[in-house]
């Protein structure tokens, strides 16, 4: 069995939203090349062995992997089947929620459950980070702007200073 966390910005915590049955990975349409290398290469990492290694050169212990595609392409059945295959549980943040700030987002990764895999779902879909990366990357985030037709009105020197809920943009 697999635990499945998820935190909600009106709470601020992670809560167990249930289990659901290891899936297995056999059952994950993915070139066979692709999953082995991700499996050996998770797996090499879940041991005593490298967690002593990092340790050893001060580098913190964590493992990222980025998964893409268009909804129904099998990232999530996968994660599941790592997990399974692992033995952790799997804990989902919503990028994209209106009422992710700051420190929400410092509060999910420092109390995420133990054993877990962190998710970090719809990370592409966060318009205020991708506008402001793109306006920083252009050299355009110190001039003032507004955000047009947005509740807040505000004027602000650089997009990441407003903390308005930003999906009306």
């Amino acid at each position: 069995m697999t635990r499945f966390y998820f935190v909600f910005p009106p709470r601020r915590r992670w809560h167990l939203q249930g289990k659901h049955l290891t899936r297995p990975v056999d059952t994950i349409v993915l070139n066979p090349t692709i999953r082995d290398a991700l499996l050996a290469d998770a797996s090499a990492f879940d041991t005593k062995a490298a967690l002593r290694w990092y340790t050893f050169h001060g580098l913190p212990y964590r493992r990222c992997y980025l998964f893409y595609g268009p909804p129904g392409t099998g990232k999530s059945s996968f994660i599941r089947a790592l997990a399974g295959k692992l033995k952790r549980s799997i804990a989902f943040l919503q990028c994209a929620h209106n009422q992710l700030d700051d420190q929400l987002l410092a509060d999910a990764f420092r109390d995420c459950p133990s054993q877990s895999i962190l998710v970090l779902e719809g990370a592409w879909r966060g318009r205020l980070w991708w506008q402001a990366t793109q306006l920083r990357a252009l050299g355009r985030w110190r001039r003032p702007w507004r955000h047009s037709g947005h509740p807040c009105s505000a004027w602000q020197a650089d997009p990441l200073e407003c903390g308005c809920d930003w999906t009306a943009c």
